[in-house]
């Protein structure tokens, strides 16, 4: 069984995962790992903390040589900023609306509301997104592939780049911030990954659990769910065929690569809306916790669009929660152990 634990605050020393369950003998690209923290860092709508922070992951164990060993992965990447938050005074006792501060300050009977925010901020995407970069290298030696795309940004729709640029840089100026959709693509997975028999098996439950969890994620279909709603059950399903060299297959894919709470063979996609940031320059109305006085909320530092980054975390999320379900699945001590697993099952499937 894979478990992922993270640990770490905004701007506390650094960010650490304990990966734990994954097998022995899976050489890590530690650049690929490396690449995929900068992309989340440099792409358009991130704001000012990105220019302190020089995300790297450091190995702190179950690896060896550049080899996984088995044993529990510690990873680490350092917070920069942190250096700058010492000595500051950061009592805080306005809640931001849309955010976790007034709910988690409630929950924990904190009128600190920096208590809050440190833990329940994007920052903790950074490591994620690095846990997920070494199971993608997972996925990747049994051919199956994750990717993302922007499918939308506020109005603008894909492919219209520029002006999706235009867009985040007029709510930057307004002091504003934009939504939009984003898209992973989960490509070369076998079909029957998943089960039927439990609902919290259904490999569709799972990865829809699991995008959910990402910071600014409100809503989750599969493929265009909403719009299937809207034709009718024979207009809204995939014809089957089978020929010698493809076997099962289908000509469309309305299902999304996902039926009865497994994968069919084809691209699984997961569209996800995020929301506006609520962190916004733009006055809303909020509530002193002391006081109970009514004032203006409160700005602090944030991104302007959180679409394309996100797109990058859902990729190394779901890459996690794939893994998991791939691991269950086939098992495996080792990677040479669930190479074999999984093409056992390849054969059994093409002989079928």
């Amino acid at each position: 069984m894979l478990r992922i634990l993270t640990a770490g605050e905004s701007h506390g020393p650094s960010l650490t995962a304990i990966i734990d369950g994954f097998p022995f003998g899976l050489a890590v690209d530690f650049n690929l790992i490396n690449d995929i923290l900068k992309r989340r860092q440099t792409v358009p709508g991130r704001g000012n903390r990105m220019a302190i922070e020089d995300d790297h992951v450091m190995i702190e164990s179950g690896i060896r040589n550049g080899i996984t060993i088995g044993s529990p992965i510690t990873i680490k990447i350092a917070n920069h900023d942190y250096d700058n938050w010492k000595g500051v005074d950061d009592s805080v006792t306005i809640p931001r609306p849309g955010h976790a501060d007034l709910s988690g300050a409630l929950k924990y009977n904190t009128h600190n509301i920096r208590n809050i925010i440190e833990r329940a901020s994007a920052r903790e995407t950074a490591i994620k997104t690095a846990a997920g970069a070494l199971c993608l290298q997972l996925l990747d030696k049994l051919n199956i592939c994750v990717t993302s795309e922007i499918v939308s940004i506020g109005n603008v729709i894909a492919p219209t780049e520029s002006q999706m640029l235009t867009e985040i840089e007029r709510a930057r100026s307004d002091g504003d911030s934009l939504g939009g959709v984003c898209q992973v693509t989960i490509s070369g997975l076998l079909p029957g990954v998943g089960s039927y028999t439990q609902s919290d098996l259904k490999l569709s439950a799972r990865l829809g659990y699991a995008a959910l969890g990402v910071n600014g994620v409100k809503g989750v279909q599969f493929g265009h769910a909403f719009s299937n709603t809207q034709k009718t059950g024979y207009d809204a399903n995939d014809d089957i065929f089978y020929s010698d060299t493809k076997q099962f297959y289908r000509k469309t894919n309305y299902n999304a690569g996902l039926e009865g709470g497994m994968s069919n063979g084809e691209d699984i996609v997961v569209q996800c809306a995020v929301k506006p940031l609520s962190s916004i320059k733009r006055v809303k109305s909020s509530v002193d916790l002391i006081s109970k006085e009514a004032v203006n909320s409160r700005y602090e530092r944030s991104d302007v669009c959180a679409v394309p980054a996100t797109s990058i975390v859902l990729t190394a999320v779901l890459g996690i929660e794939l893994t998991k379900v791939v691991l269950e699945q086939f098992s495996g001590n080792t990677m040479a152990e669930l190479e074999r697993n999984y093409l056992s099952y390849k054969q059994q499937l093409e002989s079928f």
